[in-house]
């Protein structure tokens, strides 16, 4: 009995509070405040960190651990952030917390180098029932399979996707696989969209890592 009120304790001192906290950083990450989802993210790595430390044998240290990885990776601390994350298994009943947790290890792979790690934890998200995992895994993905050579699997990858972000890459994707014309009338359209926030001198010098001529004709 005393058990079961100690993890009731520990939940709602603890990753009550971190949870809350991790939604919040989620929330003002979506909204484009960078400098607050920091803070949050910092305030959650702490609070984690707490339970970890005080309570290690509690039900709630494999998610607390989780939580601290992923808001480590958000900081873009990776290094640290691979400690807890390198222990992830499905065996935590918070299927949120490992698809997030997923999508963190596949970036800080990708940070550090290490392609096909970050390939394998993207492509378990591929399927997702959440739309931004869903999203984010098979933008990543995609850029990955281009970056190795693999256009027409690229392209597959990002069907039914329509941001903006998906559609520079599909058009990188058609370029390296020689669709030059595709490719260009993509860059039109995307031109004719009016993106400013997109660097497109960046996007030509990738262009150009794919296509030269395609590059030169954007």
């Amino acid at each position: 009995c005393l058990i079961g009120v100690l993890d009731g304790c520990v939940y709602y001192n603890g990753m009550y509070n971190a949870n809350r906290l991790a939604r919040s950083a989620r929330k003002a990450e979506r909204e484009g405040r960078t400098f607050v989802a920091n803070g949050l993210w910092g305030q959650v790595a702490t609070k984690a960190e707490s339970v970890l430390v005080r309570h290690p044998t509690s039900k709630y240290a494999h998610d607390a651990g989780l939580l601290r990885g992923i808001a480590l990776a958000r900081l873009g601390q990776c290094e640290q952030a691979m400690g807890p994350l390198s222990r992830l298994t499905t065996a935590s009943s918070n299927s949120e917390l490992v698809e997030d947790a997923l999508l963190a290890t596949g970036r800080c792979q990708l940070a550090m180098g290490n392609v096909a790690a970050g390939s394998a934890a993207f492509s378990q998200l591929l399927e997702s029932n959440n739309p931004e995992r869903r999203r984010e895994a098979r933008f990543q993905q995609a850029r990955l399979l281009r970056q190795a050579g693999q256009h027409a699997e690229a392209l597959n990858v990002l069907k039914g996707q329509h941001d903006l972000r998906a559609a520079h890459e599909r058009m990188l994707a058609l370029a390296g696989g020689g669709r030059i014309k595709e490719a260009l009338a993509l860059g039109d359209s995307l031109m004719a969209h009016g993106d400013t926030t997109k660097s497109w001198d960046s996007l030509v010098v990738d262009l150009a890592d794919d296509n030269p001529p395609a590059a030169s004709s954007l």
